[in-house]
């Protein structure tokens, strides 16, 4: 198993992670829409979040949908899904060697080890 390449994973994920929370902040204060398909949404919600405390709640809970999201696919990876009952998928480098298994649990490590979570 290549460690430095599922450390180099991790980290792009959490890295996605880390974006997340600042994307939907700037999404609310003052940032360009030029990215999402939906700007109504974001329009929307520009009107009604107003305080700081409130975009970075916003922003918050953007980040933990998007940890969760992280989270469930590398469950689906483990197995540990209902897709597991017709088969695996895996994640491969390009030798054709499996990063692993656990990869959610590892992940979580991860954003621990980088005082991502605490």
């Amino acid at each position: 198993m290549n460690n430095e390449l599922r450390r180099a994973v991790f980290e792009d994920l959490a890295l996605i992670c880390d974006l997340s929370w600042s994307t939907a902040r700037d999404a609310l204060v003052d940032g360009s829409l030029a990215w999402t398909e939906r700007p109504d949404a974001f329009e929307r919600l520009r009107s009604l979040v107003k305080s700081p405390e409130d975009v970075d709640a916003f922003a918050t809970a953007v980040q933990e949908f998007v940890h969760v999201a992280l989270h469930s696919m590398l469950v689906i990876v483990d197995g540990g899904s209902a897709s597991a009952e017709v088969g695996r998928v895996r994640l491969v480098d390009e030798t054709g060697e499996s990063l692993g298994d656990g990869l959610h649990e590892v992940f979580v490590d991860h954003l621990f080890e980088t005082e991502r979570l605490r």
